[in-house]
């Protein structure tokens, strides 16, 4: 049973793994108009292999880890999971697709459960249903909603549910850097044949935005490595809905994207019901109750 402590520790780093998650999409939106696709992530890949190496061998890790073939198989479905995400914000609204990514969550636990037969607390769910209607409520008043990039970004967060069960799994041989350096070198050597097929030179621009990309998704990819080192994926898990009230703001900001009274009802709700799942899971813990059934 984690501690306290844990759960807050995870709880930190699933919020700025949000942020730096955001933060990296909107620059791929943005990038995605005149960069193509696997050009970004091929330099999404490159850059955060780059910082990561010299920070394993810093950390005198060997770079090989422990478990190549669930490494690989982590990277891959992070892979994946990219290239849905990043297409989707290249058709749909940056909140749309923030939306939609929420979806993963609900796969996590529901494959958790299958697979790892974690603990599971009813109000877990009833807090999560909250976030979920906060998340339709912010949905609603969006146009564009059923459509192939939409559907993208639902597949993409199956796909990212996969990974972060991996990454559960990884934490018991491998360490943090090690498990982020196999997804980014995995991803960067992935994309690498697609760029015979289009690449566009970027311009100083596109430069700048690709290492912002770089350096966001690194940055998001060590923290959400963390925190699933420190608590259940049932838990962790709901913080990514944080991904959403990051996304309104950096889309009224950068995009035009202004939502209406909905919407904010909706950014309510789900930042409400991530903060009540913070105080239930923690007490519980505190006085080690058994959850109701």
């Amino acid at each position: 049973m984690a501690s306290p402590n844990f759960h807050l520790k995870s709880s930190i780093y699933m919020s700025l793994c949000a942020f730096f998650f955001c933060i990296m999409a909107a620059l791929v939106k943005a990038t995605s108009r005149s960069i193509p696709l696997f050009e970004i992530i091929f330099f999404r890949g490159l850059l955060s292999t780059l910082f990561l190496i010299p920070l394993c061998l810093h950390f005198k890790l060997p770079l090989r880890g422990n478990n190549q073939r669930l490494l690989v198989m982590r990277g891959l479905f992070g892979f994946t999971a990219l290239i849905f995400n990043f297409f989707a914000l290249s058709k749909i609204s940056l909140v749309n697709e923030s939306v939609l990514r929420q979806t993963t969550p609900i796969f996590v636990i529901l494959l958790s459960l299958i697979i790892f037969k974690e603990r599971f607390f009813p109000s877990l769910l009833i807090f999560i249903l909250i976030a979920v209607f906060g998340i339709i409520l912010i949905l609603k008043p969006q146009n564009n909603f059923v459509n192939w990039g939409s559907l993208s970004a639902i597949f993409g967060a199956f796909l990212a549910a996969c990974a972060y069960l991996s990454i559960r799994q990884l934490h018991s041989s491998e360490e943090t850097p090690i498990i982020s350096l196999y997804f980014s070198l995995v991803s960067a050597l992935a994309a690498l044949p697609f760029l015979l097929w289009h690449w566009e030179t970027p311009d100083l621009k596109s430069t700048l935005s690709l290492l912002g990309i770089g350096i966001s998704g690194t940055l998001g990819q060590l923290t959400l490595t963390h925190a699933y080192k420190y608590s259940e994926a049932s838990w962790v898990t709901p913080f990514t809905y944080l991904q959403v009230p990051f996304s309104l703001v950096l889309g009224i900001l950068f995009f035009k994207e202004v939502p209406d009274l909905l919407s904010f009802g909706g950014l309510i709700l789900t930042m409400a019901s991530c903060l009540i799942l913070v105080i239930i899971k923690t007490r519980m813990e505190k006085k080690d109750l058994v959850p109701l059934t």
